[in-house]
């Protein structure tokens, strides 16, 4: 299923209206201190979180990883390659929305380093700890 370009747009201007004169609640960096994730917290219940994601660089880590919750992620802007185990590769494109249980395991790569995504990230309640895959032979 996708979003219309037009509602994307649209939202992307309320949201950025909205948090873009406050700084982001949360800024995701990896190992090496590289920013990767401006985050914004929208709107959280017990049940349900909903964030505005601005993807700023690449998962810096090789591993892939997982999440403490279900999760849906509704792409508004911009794009990003999502590598899924076996190696398989997926485009995530701007209307795009991908449902993924907390088990699922990826990694983001943007297409170029000065690219960057806006999605909102929704996800619900606790259901595991956050997690990398690490082939069993590979020493941590």
């Amino acid at each position: 299923m996708r979003i219309p370009t037009w509602v994307c747009d649209w939202l992307v201007a309320r949201l950025m209206a909205r948090v873009g004169h406050t700084a982001p609640d949360q800024y995701v960096r990896d190992s090496t201190g590289t920013l990767l994730i401006k985050r914004w917290n929208l709107s959280s219940t017990r049940w349900l979180s909903v964030r505005l994601h601005m993807i700023c660089a690449s998962d810096g880590d090789r591993h892939l990883h997982d999440h403490p919750w279900r999760n849906i992620t509704i792409v508004l802007s911009g794009q990003y390659v999502e590598i899924l185990p076996g190696g398989v590769v997926r485009t995530r494109k701007s209307g795009e929305i991908v449902a993924r249980r907390a088990t699922a395991l990826h990694r983001i790569v943007l297409p170029h380093p000065d690219d960057r995504c806006v999605s909102l990230f929704l996800h619900g309640r606790k259901v595991r700890e956050f997690g990398f895959w690490r082939p069993a032979a590979e020493p941590e």
